[in-house]
Formats: C-alpha cells, sequence, structure tokens
C-alpha cells in the first residue's frame, strides 16, 4: 500500500510540475514603419491626424531625417502617410513597400510586416528675377465630346527688360481639392520687344477633379536682336460680339511700313473682361502686302462673356523672299 501511493505521488509530481511541451499562445504581434527619403529636395512624411503612435518625420537632402521617424503598429492595422514637399520642391513619389501609391501625396501602408516607406523629394529649377512677368492669365474647362476634354489655359505676359524676351516658357499645374497635382502642361510665349506683352493659351488634359490652377514663368532667354517689328502697323482694327456663332468676330488693316514687300505679317487679338483679366486669344496673318500698302484680314476668338476690351498687336513681321 505505501509503495503504490509512492508511485501514485510521482506520477502526480511529473504531469504537474517538471519540462513541458506545452506553451502558452502568443499574444498579437506588431511591426515597425519606418520613414526614409531620397531626392535633391526637401519635405516632411506624417501620419494623418489622430493616429497612434504618430509618425511626423523631416527629411532633408544630405542630412538624415529628423523628428519621429519609426513606429511601432499592431498587426494588419493600416497607417495613412501624407508627404507634403517644402517650398522650391516636389514630391516626386514613394519608394520601397510603399511604391504601389506611386506619385499619390497620400498612402496607406498595411502592417503585416516590418515595412519601410521611402518618399522622394526634388528640388525645383530656380529661376532668377528676369524681369520677366505674368500680367493676367484664366482658364476654363472644356468637356468636349467622347471623353476627350481638356483645361484650356492662357497667360499674357509683359517684358519689363531693356532687352527682347526671345523665349518665354510658362508652365501650367493642374490640383484638385486636396492639393494633388493633376496635370501639367507649358508654353512658349515669344519675341516680345522692351515694354510689351504678348499672349498665347494651350490645353491640358482634363481629369475631372480639377479646383485651382497655377501658372507661372519658367526659363526666358533674352537677346538684342532687332524683330524688324516697326515694319508693319495697325492702321483700323474693329470687333464685334456673335452670339449666335458663340465667336468674337474682329478684324484688322496693317500696312507695310517698309520699303520692301512683306510676305506676311503676324497679328495677335486679346479679348479682356473689364477687370483686365485675359479671356480668349487668337491671331491671322495679314500679307503679302507691297511696301507702303495696305491689307486686311478677319478672325474668330471664343465668346468667354463678359467682353469688355481687346487688343490688336503686330506679333511678327516676315519679310521678302
Amino acid at each position: 500500500m505505501r509503495l503504490y501511493a509512492a508511485v501514485l505521488g510521482l506520477v502526480v509530481l511529473t504531469a504537474c510540475g517538471g519540462d513541458s511541451d506545452i506553451t502558452t499562445p502568443p499574444g498579437d504581434q506588431s511591426f515597425s514603419l519606418t520613414i526614409s527619403g531620397q531626392g535633391s529636395g526637401s519635405g516632411q512624411v506624417a501620419t494623418v491626424a489622430g493616429t497612434t503612435p504618430l509618425l511626423d518625420c523631416r527629411l532633408i537632402t544630405g542630412a538624415q531625417p529628423a523628428g519621429t521617424c519609426s513606429a511601432t503598429y499592431p498587426e494588419s492595422s493600416i497607417v495613412n502617410l501624407t508627404a507634403t514637399p517644402d517650398s522650391g520642391a516636389s514630391f516626386t513619389g514613394w519608394i520601397g513597400d510603399a511604391a504601389s501609391c506611386t506619385t499619390d501625396p497620400s498612402c496607406p501602408i498595411t502592417m503585416t510586416a516590418n515595412r519601410t516607406a521611402q518618399a522622394e523629394f526634388s528640388a525645383l529649377p530656380v529661376v532668377a528675377d528676369t524681369g520677366v512677368q505674368i500680367t493676367t492669365s484664366n482658364w476654363y474647362i472644356d468637356p468636349g465630346t467622347d471623353d476627350d476634354g481638356s483645361v484650356v489655359w492662357l497667360a499674357e505676359v509683359q517684358n519689363n527688360t531693356s532687352q527682347v524676351a526671345e523665349l518665354v516658357e510658362v508652365d501650367f499645374t493642374s490640383y484638385d481639392a486636396a492639393g494633388n497635382v493633376l496635370e501639367t502642361d507649358f508654353v512658349f510665349l515669344g519675341p516680345i520687344p522692351p515694354g510689351e506683352t504678348r499672349a498665347n493659351e494651350s490645353f491640358a488634359t482634363l481629369v475631372g477633379t480639377e479646383a485651382r490652377t497655377e501658372i507661372q514663368v519658367g526659363q526666358v532667354e533674352l537677346s538684342d536682336n532687332d524683330l524688324g517689328l516697326s515694319a508693319a502697323k495697325v492702321v483700323s482694327s474693329d470687333w464685334r460680339v456673335d452670339q449666335g456663332e458663340g465667336a468674337v468676330i474682329w478684324t484688322v488693316e496693317v500696312q507695310n511700313t517698309s520699303s520692301e514687300k512683306l510676305q506676311s505679317v503676324q497679328v495677335d487679338f486679346i479679348t479682356y473682361d473689364a477687370n483686365g483679366q485675359i479671356l480668349d486669344y487668337d491671331f491671322t496673318f495679314v500679307g503679302p502686302i507691297a511696301r507702303r500698302a495696305r491689307e486686311s484680314s478677319e478672325g474668330f476668338a471664343q465668346l468667354r462673356g463678359g467682353e469688355a476690351n481687346v487688343k490688336f498687336q503686330i506679333a511678327g513681321v516676315i519679310g521678302a523672299d
């Protein structure tokens, strides 16, 4: 009986203590999210308000990331990041585990493993004060047909220098309400004589969520060339609104003031509202024009509504062959 009790006690002791292959189920896992940057520009990557823990990481070219650039989050949680470029820089896109977000500044990261999100910022080209500036600009939505709509944008540039602005690049960017870039475009103006203005228009792709645009002067080329614009002048002009045609019909008479035959003279036509904002741009060619003679032509500008003032100007002269 004593032997049986001793054996039974040993069995109980072995079952309740000592080494065992029974393990406690693991708790919920967590994974780290680390922010880094690259590129020639600088900016900030942060989590949206209310995220715990919060990320707020400053990324500067040639320096280590500053601020809170790494944190741990529960498995399967979604962390929403936003990339914001500094002034003078642009956000180029995401790399690493955020690459699927491409160029969208807002990027959700699903935490199923340790993640690294790399933001690329690029420095914008620095444009010196060239003395060339935009005096007025505008843009319109043209829905078009068969999904071929566009954003029509216009700019008028003034040359405040003592030289000829041979070529002026004007850049266009459209944004949605959240500030995301939708489309970019550019157009060239010139040549522009000292103290004068020139206008032009272009067409950017219509995305459909345009909320605002940015139109600014890019690169400028100056020269001392003689444009020969004094060889012709506008001697008479007229314009009228044709509601039925939805157009502004304009006519111009040009005189050849030189002693040589002119093959062609370009005349620009610009419409403005009562506040001086540009509404539309058009041009026509007049010629050939014999020496000291006059020739006429007409054009059709888009009717925008509110046309109050117009401008006629000689934009180019081509002499005899």
